[in-house]
């Protein structure tokens, strides 16, 4: 009887253990990626969270969730905690964040850490543990204006008629070498027309050598 009941009780704990077994991740990140440097403005930034439940043969539970960005700007997560996710299911979030300029986005950085970059991390409990995830941001100067001069990584960083040069945005100048080009074609046509010139010279005096011959 007491063997009975102690394979009893070993099945019970072990059937309880699998009811309870909850395993969540999450992903989040912002503009597609775990990085982004912010070096025009203004800018908008897309951040994105997914929810997935990795327990391989039962449903999990979220009991909360947690984001300091989120809840500074009043965004609240949907579907609201708790909720439940079936094995392999996920949730996917997401919310958009304007920063007009870089004050505002070291506003966003100060809210986070005494940096010029910050991390909106999200976090989600669940019987048994938790799962975080997170986006940086790096706020920058403005990349440049239309005299050039910005911090920049990609072409993309710089405004209109700007070129990422050495990490630095340098206009383009595709107008100066139209005119330049123009002024090579006016060189070329001066060119010709003094060729012309002096063979028609020659010409005439060569013919007046044969005249004065005869």
């Amino acid at each position: 009887m007491k063997k009975l009941s102690y394979a009893a009780a070993a099945a019970a704990i072990v059937l309880s253990s699998s009811a309870r077994a909850h395993e969540l991740v999450c992903e989040k990140t912002v503009d597609g990626n775990l990085v982004r440097e912010v070096t025009h403005y203004p800018a908008r930034l897309h951040f994105k969270v997914v929810v997935t439940n990795t327990h391989p043969t039962d449903a999990s539970t979220a009991l909360s969730v947690n984001d300091d960005l989120m809840k500074a700007l009043g965004i609240t997560f949907t579907p609201a905690a708790p909720f439940t996710l079936g094995v392999g299911q996920s949730t996917e979030f997401d919310f958009d964040v304007t920063v007009k300029d870089e004050a505002q986005c070291l506003q966003l950085a100060k809210a986070q850490a005494c940096a010029a970059s910050f991390e909106d991390r999200f976090e989600v409990d669940f019987d048994g543990g938790s799962a975080q995830c997170a986006a940086r941001v790096i706020c920058k100067p403005e990349a440049g204006n239309d005299n050039g001069g910005g911090v920049c990584k990609y072409d993309s960083d710089c405004p209109a008629h700007n070129h990422c040069l050495y990490g630095r945005c340098e206009q383009d100048d595709d107008h100066d070498r139209d005119h330049h080009g123009d002024g090579d074609h006016d060189k070329d046509h001066d060119e010709d027309h003094d060729k012309d010139h002096h063979d028609k010279d020659h010409d005439k005096d060569h013919g007046d050598g044969y005249g004065g011959d005869r």
